[in-house]
């Protein structure tokens, strides 16, 4: 039957326009993950712009976003953000080069653009926290990633996952984030707890917001804290096999003080 849907998994323009010529007269269902699976899963994925590559006029395709609703993120964020690349293909900065690589960290997940900065993620975000969504600014604007904190190893370790050189290339970097984050959302939830934190209509604690926000209250201390030891036992372990104990002595008592 002309109406039957056929599902269409990642890759490019190319192998899209041959699948349409194969089931031609056919919708075609696009499931689509646009982050390793296993890989960096962030609270921002800056590859959902790429929903252009796969525009047909007058066909009734449908597009499955799949990484909506994986741990390590926000579920609603991704659902607006993804919605507005959907629904809207002359946004700033979309794009119908998508490429299977383009899914990596290295290529395109650490891409967050300047449209997305300064127009989609305030957007989304004040939908879902308010005047109170600043504290999380910094997550989303760096892609932050807690899975690759927690176990930058396993984010480098398995086929369908990021292919770095040093699973700890990025680690320092990440921390920063966090540490800079964690401060913000710190003071965010004292405001919470003295019911002075205002969310989209009222009171934080009021809203479904206030869920997610202690969300990544939670998970930015948890990552923040592991990711500084971490990455303090990482340059200790290269300092000590260049025989400078001292050195990395002092950088492990540096953390744990």
């Amino acid at each position: 039957p002309k109406d039957v849907l056929v599902t269409y998994r990642e890759a490019g323009r190319a192998e899209f326009d041959g699948v349409c010529r194969a089931w031609k007269g056919h919708p075609v269902d696009l499931w689509v993950y646009f982050g390793r699976n296993k890989g960096w899963c962030s609270l921002w994925v800056p590859q959902q712009r790429f929903c252009k590559t796969w525009y047909r006029r007058g066909v009734r395709d449908m597009l499955q976003n799949a990484g909506v609703g994986r741990s390590g993120t926000v579920t609603e964020v991704l659902e607006a953000s993804n919605a507005e690349y959907a629904w809207n293909l002359n946004v700033p900065d979309a794009d119908d080069t998508f490429e299977t690589i383009k899914r990596t960290y290295m290529s395109e997940g650490r891409n967050v653009t300047e449209y997305q900065k300064k127009s989609l993620i305030p957007r989304v975000c004040r939908r879902m926290w308010g005047e109170s969504w600043e504290a999380f600014r910094d997550l989303f604007e760096n892609a932050v990633s807690y899975r690759y904190v927690g176990d930058p190893k396993g984010v480098t370790g398995s086929f369908d996952a990021e292919k770095l050189e040093d699973p700890y290339m990025f680690l320092d970097e990440q921390t920063s984030v966090l540490l800079k984050a964690q401060e913000k959302i710190n003071a965010l939830m004292e405001r919470v707890d003295a019911g002075k934190a205002r969310g989209v209509y009222g009171d934080l604690r009021e809203e479904f917001g206030y869920s997610r926000a202690l969300y990544l209250y939670c998970y930015t201390n948890f990552a923040a804290v592991k990711g500084e030891v971490d990455s303090a036992a990482v340059y200790a372990r290269r300092l000590a096999a260049e025989g400078k104990m001292d050195e990395a002595t002092r950088r492990v008592e540096s953390v744990l003080a």
